[in-house]
């Protein structure tokens, strides 16, 4: 038998796309993505009062695209 490295045996004694789990991650990141910009829309507004509120904004940028990239691509990948 030949010698492989840890991942080259794994995937080729188990490797196996598994749909379900990425469409369930794809469906998953859709959802919150729609949940989660509404409610940054609302921080923005009183981020213009407010220091903290700021944060907060940006926050919830960087985890949009957070979800976006690990959630969506994962899910296509």
């Amino acid at each position: 038998s030949a010698i492989h490295e840890p991942g080259q045996w794994w995937n080729h004694n188990h490797g196996a796309k598994q749909h379900i789990f990425g469409w369930w991650s794809i469906a998953f990141a859709a959802i919150c993505e729609v949940l989660y910009i509404p409610c940054t829309i609302a921080i923005y507004f009183e981020a213009k009062q407010r220091s903290c509120y700021k944060i907060m904004f940006f926050l919830g940028l960087v985890d949009i695209v957070a979800l976006m990239t690990m959630s969506m691509i994962f899910g296509m990948l």
